[in-house]
């Protein structure tokens, strides 16, 4: 300590104290913790020395708001914890105490983990009324990653150009997904370009990055002879009947059995019926015919779809298609059950005899 007496008697006290700051390891994969190390040049005095830590970016390393190095004692440790990152990054790390500062840089590397698919369903909207005066379309992402995250989760970057959606999405520690909603506004007909038709859809990109970035779109349709306003409630009164729902039922059944495949519309059919094109993604086990229709005035059709024996589990995609709107379905078919053999060893020999003798 430095004292300085003014000319009145007056006395004025300087900390001449000094610190350094170690991070050991100095560069480690993200996700991965360092231990810091604050030295102080003489021992801290009677009640210790609180000492204030810093992360220049708390999103990729956390440190502990400060800590206390006893009173008599020099150092103290931390723990600094990196956050998975999709490309290297040098985080500064600060240490202040009695008004001096130290920095050191702990450096993060990339590991394995990375995005492997986002999906969105559904991936045809028709808008309807979330709240007054907003026409909307919501759907619901599922991002994928490669590998389990590590702790203490995978911040992903999230984007929706023209759509409302979290800016980020963390994937919890050890799980390999997670789901978050995208919300579109529709716009209204007199926008669209193609005013004289009965569906105005309007298309929306969502982005996932880490180290790479995915992609998926989806459609937010409307209506635009007036019912747009209303949505869902006024589809009877629209042109344009947009598919409800698509079945399969069973959901799963032995191969070569038939199963029953349901399809509803949001509304009845109007007068000129309603073409389904239907698709199988395996048509050699799951047989559909290429289009079904719905009459008018009727709402549902239900027929049966042949299927092929598999010799292991197959899990097949069904797609109906009708006035732009797609729905999908699955069905999982299992290989037949082959009754139960049970095989004895066994030896039969027959009783000694000889041509002509009998023997008693």
């Amino acid at each position: 300590m430095t004292y300085r007496y003014d000319g009145r008697g007056v006395r004025t006290i300087t900390s001449d104290a000094k610190l350094a700051l170690a991070i050991d390891p100095s560069q480690v994969i993200g996700s991965n913790p360092s231990t810091g190390t604050v030295t102080l040049t003489e021992p801290a005095p009677a009640g210790g020395a609180t000492v204030t830590l810093a992360s220049g970016d708390p999103t990729r390393v956390t440190v502990p708001a400060s800590i206390t190095i006893a009173a008599g004692q020099t150092t103290g440790t931390f723990t600094a914890t990196g956050f998975a990152v999709p490309a290297t990054a040098s985080v500064p790390i600060t240490a202040t105490w009695s008004g001096v500062t130290a920095t050191v840089t702990l450096t993060l590397t990339p590991g394995v983990w990375d995005v492997a698919s986002l999906t969105l369903d559904p991936t045809d909207v028709l808008a309807t009324q979330m709240t007054p005066g907003k026409l909307a379309g919501q759907t619901t992402a599922t991002l994928t990653l490669n590998a389990a995250a590590p702790p203490p989760g995978l911040a992903v970057a999230i984007s929706c150009p023209d759509a409302e959606c979290p800016a980020s999405l963390t994937v919890g520690t050890n799980a390999t997904s997670a789901t978050f909603t995208v919300v579109a506004t529709a716009q209204a007909p007199v926008l669209c370009p193609n005013f004289q038709n009965a569906d105005c859809p309007k298309s929306y990109q969502v982005n996932a990055t880490f180290a790479t970035t995915h992609s998926a779109t989806f459609t937010v349709h409307t209506l635009d002879d007036g019912s747009w306003e209303t949505g869902l409630g006024d589809l009877a009164a629209s042109g344009d009947v947009f598919l409800a729902t698509l079945a399969v039922a069973p959901q799963r059944l032995r191969g070569g059995r038939r199963a029953t495949v349901t399809i509803e519309l949001a509304a009845d059919a109007p007068a000129e019926g309603v073409s389904i094109e239907m698709l199988s993604g395996n048509p050699a086990v799951f047989e559909l015919p290429p289009r079904v229709f719905i009459p008018h005035g009727e709402r549902l059709i239900t027929f049966d779809a042949a299927t092929g024996e598999v010799e292991a589990e197959t899990t097949v995609r069904i797609t109906a298609t009708a006035n732009g709107i797609s729905r999908e379905t699955t069905v999982t078919l299992e290989p037949p059950r082959h009754p139960l053999t049970l095989a004895f060893g066994a030896q039969f020999v027959a009783p000694h005899t000889s041509s002509g003798e009998i023997r008693r």
